[in-house]
């Protein structure tokens, strides 16, 4: 799906189809009519309290849905309509959206900051029959966006240990106990080349921390002679 980049209306890169769609449903006289009265109910309000608000986003929804429009307009609409100049704003796909912190990316929020969130996360929500070719081109060419977003969020680093220690534990667990193998004979294994198991100290730590809650019988060992 090509893209748009950022210009005059659109204040970053989004889409071509969410950038046409938004003007085909400006043009839709029930449409039209429908944010107007959205936008002379809130700004009629004077006391315009988180549920008031919440509510209207939940209202600009529930049109959406009843319509079958994607609810990656929600929030660009919202933005809109509580806008005093009513704004143009997009969302970044036609069906796709990025929410950060809980709170949906669009064409005008994408370089807001998002450290303070406290929900700390990153999701890409779904709202049309989209192929999956389509939403991997959207992670792609939004993944500048997403990397420096997970910064300000200041998520948890990766963890890139993809070898099962649960498995490795247990086998050092039955070479110990039930083959009355040393640490250092467990180490010489060509088995454990694979496993990247740096030293006996490490071994140990396993063994220390995995002995128990594997939970295995007790093996059949002599009785030592008292």
């Amino acid at each position: 799906m090509p893209y748009k980049d950022e210009g005059t209306l659109n204040k970053y890169s989004v889409s071509f189809a969410a950038y046409n769609r938004m003007f085909k449903l400006l043009a839709d006289d029930v449409f039209s009519h429908f944010l107007g009265e959205i936008r002379n109910k809130y700004f009629n309000r004077t006391n315009k309290t988180p549920a008031f608000k919440k509510g209207t986003k939940k209202e600009i929804s529930e049109f959406l849905v009843k319509n079958k429009y994607p609810l990656s307009l929600t929030t660009p609409f919202y933005n809109m309509v509580t806008s005093e100049d009513f704004e143009f704003d997009f969302p970044l796909e036609d069906g796709i959206a990025i929410s950060v912190g809980g709170e949906i990316i669009t064409s005008n929020t994408a370089t807001k900051s998002h450290a303070n969130a406290p929900d700390k996360r990153i999701c890409i929500e779904i709202s049309s029959k989209v192929s999956l070719n389509r939403v991997k081109n959207f992670i792609d060419h939004y993944a500048d966006l997403i990397n420096t977003c997970q910064n300000k969020l200041q998520l948890p680093d990766e963890y890139k240990d993809t070898r099962s220690m649960h498995s490795t534990a247990l086998r050092i667990v039955i070479m110990k106990d039930y083959r009355d193998m040393s640490f250092g004979q467990i180490e010489r294994l060509d088995d454990f080349d694979t496993q990247e198991l740096p030293d006996e100290d490490t071994m140990k730590k396993i063994y220390k921390r995995y002995k128990d809650l594997f939970k295995l019988p007790i093996p059949n060992k002599p009785i030592p002679n008292k």
